[in-house]
């Protein structure tokens, strides 16, 4: 049997849940200030504190962050208490990162950590640790990323730390490991989050697409033994499974295909590094294709990739550009010319072709 404050918590849950989906906000900054100032005097700072939890979980960052944005600001503005306006500060620290406001998420870290220290809030300074590196790692400051990682994880490990929080540490982890082609470990980091978060009906199989993303970088492309243990109808993680077919079999016309009409775009991390393997494919093919000639016709390579010859002309520049090839292009001919004797051109094209595989291991 629910006790009376079970019971009034969940009246003003369902409460807020009505006015958020009204997208009535002023109603809901009034609903959340009077609830120890009319008729709640017993309400708990810990319950509280759980109440705005759940409300905020329950907001669209994307559809209406001004009007939450807003609401964190008059509260903050309003409260009395420290220890719930540091927590609201967090939460606007979050909206930011989740608003791609990178640099404003890291002003407000500047001024909330400190706070945080103050009152030993261990988990709240874990997640701050955890937004400034997701910060700086979107502003491509990977060692300030890596180094506010490492700070969230040396206090995870004296801290009680809920599941959800060392999953996330876990999952930055394994992320910067595969920008560092350690796709190994990764996978390793990748596989406690998948075995943290996993349910055959759950959408967040984040931790599932990752450890597919590893094995195809590298070159790794039996799926079997993951997709038995962590069965799952997800639809990316089906489109992942196709893409390490189509690089199995080195067709990049189709790889590019399924990469550029599907859904997995929306995962910027997961299509970067796509998109990279892509390109390490298309420069190798091409290279095993003009490995035997120092003369060879654009349009040839373009039937042999069936890829348009525009595209192929482009990226070869490209090549010739990066020093993969060491020749021009001939426009009159429309072919491409390879400067060197043949044994120097083989080497040339050997060199390229193992730095490529390094890559990829």
């Amino acid at each position: 049997m629910k006790t009376n404050n079970e019971s009034r918590e969940e009246a003003v849950l369902s409460k807020a849940s009505n006015l958020i989906n009204l997208n009535k906000y002023e109603e809901l900054y009034e609903l959340l200030v009077n609830l120890q100032t009319k008729g709640w005097k017993e309400l708990s700072t810990a319950r509280y504190t759980k109440i705005l939890r759940l409300v905020f979980n329950m907001m669209n960052i994307e559809e209406n962050y001004k009007n939450i944005k807003n609401l964190i600001l008059k509260l903050i503005e309003y409260e009395k208490r420290n220890i719930i306006k540091i927590d609201l500060k967090c939460k606007l620290i979050f909206l930011e990162l989740r608003n791609r406001n990178y640099r404003e998420c890291l002003e407000l870290i500047k001024d909330t950590v400190a706070v945080l220290k103050k009152y030993d809030d261990k988990i709240n300074i874990i997640n701050v640790f955890l937004y400034e590196s997701r910060a700086n790692y979107e502003l491509n400051n990977f060692p300030q990323a890596k180094a506010s990682l490492t700070a969230a994880r040396a206090l995870a490990v004296c801290s009680a730390t809920p599941q959800s929080l060392q999953s996330e540490i876990d999952l930055l982890n394994g992320m910067y490991l595969v920008d560092d082609k350690c796709y190994n470990t990764a996978i390793n980091y990748f596989i406690e989050v998948l075995q943290q978060t996993y349910s055959k009906s759950s959408d967040n199989l984040i931790g599932l697409r990752y450890v597919i993303l590893c094995k195809i970088l590298n070159e790794d492309f039996n799926m079997k033994d993951i997709l038995n243990k962590y069965p799952n109808k997800n639809k990316n993680v089906n489109l992942l499974v196709e893409i390490s077919k189509v690089a199995k079999s080195r067709d990049v016309n189709e790889y590019h295909r399924i990469l550029e009409n599907s859904e997995l775009i929306s995962d910027v991390f997961l299509i970067k590094h796509l998109r990279h393997y892509y390109d390490v494919l298309f420069d190798m093919n091409i290279l095993k294709i003009v490995e035997p000639y120092s003369h060879v016709k654009v349009s040839f390579i373009s039937q042999k990739l069936n890829i348009e010859q525009n595209v192929i002309e482009n990226k070869l520049r490209v090549m010739i550009l990066d020093k993969k090839l060491n020749g021009i292009l001939d426009h009159f001919t429309e072919s491409l010319i390879v400067y060197d004797c043949k044994e120097n051109k083989k080497s040339l094209i050997s060199d390229s072709i193992r730095t490529f595989n390094k890559f990829i291991k």
